[in-house]
């Protein structure tokens, strides 16, 4: 009787143990989840300061001071709606949280969409073109609308002061 009493404590033991090592598990996958978001949010504003994306929206910007015609700036237009459209897939999917979007960067995606919507209206309208598609930055265009419904006083507040605000 006490070598089943010993094997009944044994196994209550290893039942104690792997509940505990099930419960280490869970608390190390919710801390990795955690830090995955974190550096997509670093990602993002790494990203986000390239050279390549900061003088993309600098030449679509001062485009536009020559003329409302984006034909001219195809790749920095393309470049720019390819950015946000990764990002909006990430935001979509959960990889990265829609706070990165609040403030100030939230309200330059809803404004560099504002001036994209022209050019991703023809990239979607040339749908019969190869290289055109009618989905054409349909998760910038998601991303954007979360962004106006999750922090439209942050949107408008920037929009009153977007003289102030450089590319």
């Amino acid at each position: 009787m006490s070598q089943s009493i010993a094997l009944a404590i044994l196994g209550i033991f290893g039942g104690i143990v792997g509940v505990i090592g099930g419960m280490v598990g869970v608390v190390l996958g919710i801390v990795g989840f955690h830090r995955s978001k974190l550096d997509a949010i670093r990602q993002f504003y790494m990203q986000s300061d390239s050279n390549d994306i900061k003088n993309a929206k600098r030449t679509i910007f001062d485009s536009l001071k020559q003329s409302p015609d984006l034909s001219k700036v195809k790749d920095e237009a393309s470049t720019v709606a390819s950015f946000y459209e990764f990002w909006g897939k990430m935001v979509h999917m959960g990889y990265a949280p829609l706070s990165t979007f609040s403030g100030t960067t939230g309200f330059r995606a809803v404004r560099i969409y504002e001036t994209l919507s022209s050019f991703i209206s023809n990239q979607r309208d040339s749908a019969d073109d190869e290289s055109h598609s009618p989905d054409y930055a349909a998760e910038f265009e998601w991303l954007v609308t979360r962004i106006s419904k999750k922090y439209p006083r942050s949107v408008s507040r920037h929009q009153r002061t977007s003289a102030s605000i450089d590319y």
